[in-house]
C-alpha cells in the first residue's frame, strides 16, 4: 500500500492489481547501486523518485505517474516503453541532472499555460535536456518526446523555413535530436 507512504525498493520491481495499492498520495523511491526492472502492469504511481547510488532502471513496461517525478540520481531507460506523467503542471518533473534522466521516450501531459516545460533526455551516457515554453499553446493534451542519436542528414536544410525566432539553421549536430511530437495539431 503506497497510500501516504514512502516504498523503497532496491531489487526488481513488478507491481500487481490485487497486491499493490498506489494510492493518491505517497512515494515510490528506486535506490540501490544494483540495475533494477520495472514492471508495473498498468498501475499507476503518485509521485516517483530515481535515487540509486549506481546503476539504471529499465522499463519492462509503461511507467506511468500520476503527480511527480523526481529524476535524483539514475537513468531509466525505457526501451520500448515510455514514461508517461500525467500532470500537466511543467514544475512536476524535478531534480534531472547529469546523473539522472530519460534514455528513451517521455510522454508529458501539457496545460495552456506560459511555463516552461522540461524534457530531460539524454543517451547510456549523455543527458540532454530540452526545454520548451509554452506560451499559451493551446489544442493538444500532450507531447511525446525523445532525443535521437545519431542524426545523419543527407539532404540539405531550407533556411528560409528552417528557423528558430528569425536565426536560420544551417546545419543540425550530428549528436542527436529531440523529437517533440504532439498528440494533436496546435
Amino acid at each position: 500500500d503506497a497510500q501516504g507512504n514512502l516504498v523503497k525498493v532496491g531489487g526488481h520491481v513488478s507491481l500487481f492489481n490485487n497486491t499493490f495499492t498506489p494510492g493518491t498520495d505517497g512515494e515510490f523511491r528506486l535506490i540501490n547501486g544494483n540495475a533494477q526492472n520495472i514492471t508495473t502492469n498498468n498501475n499507476t504511481l503518485y509521485h516517483f523518485t530515481m535515487m540509486k547510488s549506481a546503476n539504471s532502471a529499465t522499463l519492462l513496461s509503461n511507467l506511468t505517474i500520476s503527480n511527480t517525478l523526481t529524476l535524483t540520481s539514475g537513468i531509466i531507460n525505457t526501451n520500448a516503453f515510455r514514461v508517461i506523467c500525467l500532470s500537466t503542471d511543467a514544475a512536476d518533473i524535478t531534480g534531472h541532472n547529469i546523473l539522472s534522466y530519460i534514455n528513451g521516450n517521455l510522454r508529458k501531459y501539457f496545460a495552456n499555460n506560459s511555463s516552461t516545460y522540461a524534457f530531460p533526455m539524454g543517451t547510456s551516457s549523455a543527458y540532454r535536456l530540452a526545454e520548451l515554453k509554452n506560451n499559451s499553446l493551446a489544442g493538444i493534451t500532450y507531447l511525446d518526446v525523445k532525443f535521437i542519436t545519431p542524426f545523419t542528414n543527407t539532404g540539405s536544410i531550407n533556411t528560409t523555413i528552417c528557423q528558430d525566432f528569425g536565426t536560420p539553421y544551417d546545419v543540425i549536430c550530428p549528436e542527436g535530436i529531440w523529437q517533440i511530437d504532439p498528440d494533436l495539431a496546435p
